[in-house]
């Protein structure tokens, strides 16, 4: 009886392993959301993505960017869900305005609305059947106006606002709030004579914390409402931060912010991480050689450690804007930005609104050469699957075997 051809058997083996080591990883991959190719006279802004990939977005009609006229949410073209539009009960009004939605992982939505008597709201609302009213314009809140929500997976719903009269001239409290339909409660707040003001970046994670800066020395800052925790502060050594400007938090607690450096001239705008102040971690330096200098890049830091970065090269670089992803302990990865293919066309503008998950995808809006708008969502960036130790053995034991060279036998 004749062996079997061993070298047959030891490309089979061989091909196992290299599937294993990486076949698993995943390639970037881009896909459409929502588009103008199925919906030519929509445009759409605002992309915010949960863990299992749903996306919640605003759509208008072309040209009219500022006016949303619906929020919706979805996984790919011809998936939408409406959350709210000016077409249901509590925002039927032709003038009505909406803006910044943010899901969660159980699929409700918090944006932000301006009715046509100018009354101004949060709201949260996983379809368009029922809505849950955060706060309010009007009695008992008197907000005037809000800024960004951000919603928890447990409900909750993190905004700044505006308590007081609307006039500049009147004595305002500008607040960090929480709130679940019921009794608001406050996160931080400018009633201490310590600080002007709250800044415009904040962001809220899973545990009730909210990372902001504070006027007029933009420092950086965490609470849950009880314990406020200082994470940077500008102008004091030994960190080398100027101001303070953008700021994002994961569920641990790690705060993301950028900064000019101190001193005249800045030379590059930094991307930080830290947990409290003294001890912070550089996640990337622009060089203002190839970036412009801005202090207030829009950032994003997941619950991977990994942060996701919008930012623009200089004009004689062509003034291309993108967004960028950088892995924990990685340097970063140019994502997708002006000048880039995509979906047959090349990208001409890259929207500054974005969001990153906890599985690396990024949804963001997006502009092409060929006239095609929408929102798409990335993949693919740090998911390389790693064998266990015990299936490399084996494949290795495989292996051997395969190789050794049998000799024809006769019974």
């Amino acid at each position: 009886m004749k062996s079997v051809s061993n070298p047959f058997v030891a490309r089979i083996a061989l091909s196992a392993l290299l599937t294993l080591l990486v076949g698993a990883s995943a390639h970037a991959q881009f896909a459409r959301v929502a588009s103008s190719q199925e919906l030519p006279t929509k445009s759409f802004s605002y992309p915010s993505l949960n863990n299992s990939g749903l996306v919640a977005f605003g759509m208008a009609d072309a040209g009219q960017t500022s006016v949303v006229s619906g929020i919706y949410k979805a996984t790919s073209p011809g998936s939408y869900t409406t959350v709210a539009t000016k077409a249901t009960a509590e925002f039927a009004r032709p003038s009505s305005s909406m803006a910044f939605p943010q899901i969660n992982d159980s699929g409700e939505v918090a944006f932000y609305c301006v009715r046509p008597d100018q009354r101004v709201g949060i709201y949260k609302a996983t379809d368009s059947s029922a809505y849950t009213t955060i706060a309010t314009s009007v009695l008992p809140d008197t907000f005037t106006p809000f800024y960004r929500p951000y919603i928890a997976n447990n409900g909750d719903v993190a905004f700044k606002g505006f308590l007081g009269d609307n006039d500049i001239r009147s004595p305002r409290i500008t607040g960090l709030y929480k709130g679940n339909g019921g009794a608001l409660t406050t996160i931080a707040d400018n009633s201490n004579d310590n600080f002007y003001t709250l800044g415009t970046s904040y962001g809220f994670n899973n545990n009730g914390q909210m990372a902001y800066n504070r006027a007029p020395s933009y420092a950086a800052f965490r609470s849950n409402g009880s314990t406020e925790t200082l994470i940077a502060n500008a102008n004091q050594s030994p960190a080398p931060f100027q101001s303070i400007r953008s700021v994002s938090l994961n569920d641990s607690g790690l705060v993301a912010f950028s900064s000019l450096p101190l001193g005249v001239p800045q030379s590059y705008t930094g991307i930080y991480t830290a947990t409290g102040a003294g001890t912070f971690s550089t996640v990337i330096q622009l060089d203002n050689s190839t970036f412009q200098t801005e202090e207030a890049i829009p950032i994003n830091i997941n619950n991977n450690n990994a942060v996701a970065y919008w930012a623009t090269t200089r004009a004689s670089l062509g003034n291309a804007n993108g967004i960028y992803l950088a892995l924990s302990g990685q340097a970063p990865t140019r994502i997708i930005g002006r000048g880039d293919a995509l979906f047959g066309s090349t990208v001409t503008g890259i929207s500054n609104e974005f969001d990153l998950n906890d599985n690396n995808e990024i949804a963001f809006a997006y502009f092409l050469a060929n006239g095609e708008r929408g929102v798409a969502r990335f993949s693919g960036a740090g998911t390389v699957a790693v064998p266990e130790p015990s299936t490399f053995a084996l494949l290795a034991g495989a292996l051997s075997i395969a190789t050794v060279i049998v000799r024809r036998r006769k019974k």
